[in-house]
């Protein structure tokens, strides 16, 4: 009889493991449905979770939803560890699709480190991956693309970096991500600058802009573009020695950090500089000088403060 009711409060201890991790599971699929939609309540909810009490495959999941959701929230990973846990656990259990995630999100780690060769690795790794398990998602085919887009621009080569980010461009486009697509248009853009092809960079840059002013959500994504695009036209009229339209377009980028009663980043402040020193106004390039210090100092950006 005991040992009747240890069997079956054993059993009891079981189920009640089992209904909890089953939960864990569903909560965590829950939150990866939203990450799109609502990228601040996911990582808000998954800051609140713990992951000790997860099991091995629960943490592989939580680790790149966590990464997703740092990612979508346009803040930039500051260390990979848990992420290749992710990886690792994805490769060994042959789950193709999340370990295309998870390379691709590695990839742009990467690429932030500097490490070109090997961030190309990680993003063709994970189309095939996604030609594996025969995925439908479009979305991250056009991310993986536009990833690439940069890589070959900075390797410097430009016919194929046009080639992939047409190839995002027409994805974004298909599936109606603006935002993604504004993004595709501007690296199309940069890159004929470094062709030296003016009018086919004025045609795209100008395009993603007005598409973008089209866009009604006015979230940090869209500043956050908005700010790219701007800087990315501020280049292109300097590159081409129209200081006043790039000093117009440098002032626009810099008032997209005051309509969010943000700081304004150091880097943008370097572009400012060198406008400013071109054209010889050294009052201006001082207090510019001074800006960009202390920004650099507050967001401890050592390269930009030396």
């Amino acid at each position: 009889m005991i040992k009747t009711i240890c069997v079956l409060a054993l059993m009891g201890v079981v189920a009640s493991c089992t209904l909890v991790n089953n939960q864990y599971t569903s909560q965590l699929q829950e939150l990866d449905s939203q990450l799109d939609s609502q990228p601040q309540m996911v990582w808000d909810s998954l800051k609140n979770m713990n992951p000790e009490e997860f099991s091995e495959s629960q943490k592989a999941y939580y680790y790149l939803l966590s990464v997703s959701a740092t990612d979508k929230n346009l803040v930039y990973l500051e260390n990979d560890s848990t992420l290749r846990v992710a990886l690792e656990y994805f490769q060994d259990h042959k789950d193709y699709y999340n370990l295309a995630r998870s390379q691709y999100y590695l990839g742009k780690y990467t690429f932030k480190k500097q490490k070109h060769k090997k961030a190309y690795e990680l993003f063709k790794e994970a189309e095939g991956n996604l030609n594996i398990c025969k995925s439908d998602n479009s979305h991250l085919y056009g991310l993986i693309y536009y990833q690439l887009a940069r890589i070959q621009t900075k390797q410097g080569n430009f016919e194929e970096a046009l080639a992939l980010s047409q190839q995002a461009f027409d994805i974004f486009t298909q599936i109606n991500d603006t935002i993604s697509a504004v993004y595709a248009l501007k690296i199309k853009g940069t890159t004929y600058i470094d062709l030296n092809k003016y009018s086919k960079a004025k045609e795209n840059l100008l395009k993603s802009l007005e598409i973008l002013s089209g866009f009604k959500e006015q979230s940090p994504k869209y500043y956050e573009a908005k700010r790219t695009i701007l800087f990315a036209l501020t280049l292109f009229y300097r590159k081409t020695n129209n200081l006043e339209l790039a000093l117009e377009y440098n002032n626009k980028c810099l008032s997209t950090f005051q309509t969010q009663n943000q700081p304004i980043s150091s880097e943008y402040y370097y572009n400012t500089i060198k406008l400013f020193y071109a054209q010889q106004k050294i009052d201006s390039v001082k207090y510019y000088c001074t800006q960009m210090i202390e920004s650099a100092q507050i967001r401890n950006t050592t390269i930009n403060l030396i």
